[in-house]
């Protein structure tokens, strides 16, 4: 759904990873039958994040690499290492579906795989404030991104375009 074309409006169609440590989103640049990779130089990847409240309120950094050889030499460990490393974006969102771009100072060429992965971790050990009560406070800026006492986060990603 994140690489579609299309963005997607509401609370619907878009990327969302599993609850874990530094989630990420791994797009193959393939042939439309699968059939074969079409290596593409990536210079910026543009993210538009989730329509709703995604990150509301919170500093978040993200981190993107791209495989200019062959799949499967960046792995995660659990931070993703391997590959060509293309940029990093910090930034607070002050309101969902914003769009943002991650520049590769460096372009990579003939890139076949893009990662992106979410580098900050926002559990406090408090979870979500009064969540269920009718109160949760994100807008106060001080609850964390997820109920939860671990370290770990969700990516929720509506759109991405490589340019």
């Amino acid at each position: 759904m994140a690489v579609d074309g299309q963005l997607s409006p509401g609370n619907s169609g878009f990327y969302h990873s599993n609850l874990e440590t530094y989630p990420w989103l791994k797009i193959d640049l393939r042939k439309p039958d699968d059939s074969d990779y079409v290596p593409k130089t990536i210079n910026r990847v543009q993210i538009y994040q989730r329509c709703d409240a995604n990150e509301i309120y919170h500093q978040t950094n993200f981190e993107v690499r791209a495989n200019d050889g062959n799949p499967g030499t960046v792995y995660g460990s659990p931070r993703l290492v391997g590959g060509k490393f293309c940029g990093t974006y910090r930034a607070w969102f002050p309101t969902g579906g914003t769009s943002f771009t991650v520049p590769c100072p460096t372009p990579v060429a003939d890139a076949k795989e893009v990662w992106i992965q979410k580098t900050t971790l926002h559990s406090h050990g408090g979870g979500w404030p009064n969540y269920g009560g009718g109160r949760w406070n994100s807008y106060t800026g001080n609850a964390p991104a997820q109920n939860s006492n671990w370290p770990v986060a969700f990516l929720m990603i509506n759109e991405v375009v490589l340019y």
